[in-house]
């Protein structure tokens, strides 16, 4: 019930201890998931079911890095003690500081926290967490439960996690899967408090705010999670200036993400724009999983895409 690669950094072998290799230097414990969630085709509303297999395409796998505190003086050499995150310091990713490089590995070979999630969006924590998980199985009435982790924040309330990268040279592409790719390019520029400063002016001033987990649980077989983000809409005047340092415009406006095991079950996802009279008005993507009958038997869940527009500005002069 359970699929982890653990790595060790600075960590040797003494006996049933797993102890420092340099005294004093820091040391590290990397637990590699298998991919937290599948990006699936969806189909408009008004079509019918669909009567064959669905494209569908996994995440890369989730690094979740942890520091061994010194006064620990190392670790038993059991799976017990590898997994028990509470004992150990979880690492955010520094690969989006200048000079980083994305990866499992950040900022100048400090291991950092990459999730994957959605498909081709790279998180990490925006806050001091902590990992939620049973290091031994759990069993109960003759089961045994699926492993999982449950992210915590150590200030209590929602977690708060930042988007710092998109995979862009991973193909193939769904052409109608619940996030587009300028939808996660505005997350990140909306989530990843990266300094924009196009040549010859100032920083521009962007609407950041972090992405809010009201739940984010890994298991091995995909996250059980709730994002939600809601951005205030960046000045106009700013427009030329985002692709001169080298993002684009954002018009994200809000969105949700819902997913049971790495499945989406709900995903709203809302732009700002204009009508073709120059009123503003709001783009609504609604994604929801349904489940119907297939008349060769047995049941079809499929994602059914719903749009529709919101008149932000009744009048115009």
């Amino acid at each position: 019930m359970l699929v982890v690669d653990i790595s060790l950094v600075n960590l040797r072998r003494d006996g049933s201890r797993l102890v420092p290799r340099v005294p004093g230097a820091p040391a590290f414990v990397l637990a590699v998931l298998p991919p937290q969630h599948v990006m699936e085709q969806a189909f408009p509303a008004e079509t019918p079911a669909p009567s064959a297999r669905v494209k569908a395409f996994t995440a890369g796998p989730t690094t979740l890095s942890f520091s061994v505190p010194a006064d620990l003086n190392g670790l038993d050499l059991s799976l017990e003690a590898l997994l028990d995150w509470k004992r150990l310091m979880p690492l955010t990713d520094l690969s989006g500081l200048p000079g980083g490089a994305a990866g499992p590995t950040g900022f100048q070979d400090v291991p950092g926290s990459v999730l994957e999630f959605p498909t081709r969006l790279l998180i990490t924590y925006d806050g001091p967490v902590d990992w939620l998980s049973r290091p031994q199985p759990h069993r109960a009435d003759g089961r045994t439960a699926l492993w999982h982790a449950l992210l915590h924040s150590t200030r209590d309330g929602d977690v708060q996690l930042r988007a710092f990268a998109a995979v862009r040279d991973r193909g193939p592409h769904l052409g109608s899967g619940s996030l587009s790719d300028v939808n996660r390019e505005d997350i990140v520029t909306l989530t990843s408090r990266a300094e924009l400063v196009p040549p010859g002016g100032p920083p521009i001033e962007v609407p950041s705010e972090s992405l809010h987990s009201e739940q984010f649980i890994v298991t091995p077989l995909g996250a059980s999670a709730h994002l939600h983000g809601a951005w205030e809409a960046p000045p106009e005047g700013d427009k030329d200036r985002y692709p001169a340092a080298g993002r684009p415009y954002p018009d994200l406006e809000m969105y949700d993400h819902i997913t049971g095991l790495g499945r989406d079950q709900y995903v709203r996802v809302v732009t700002r724009g204009r009508l073709c009279t120059r009123h503003r008005a709001s783009h609504v993507e609604e994604y929801r999983r349904v489940f119907v009958a297939d008349p060769q038997g047995g049941i079809v869940a499929y994602l059914r895409r719903e749009d529709r527009i919101i008149v932000k500005e009744p009048e115009v002069e």
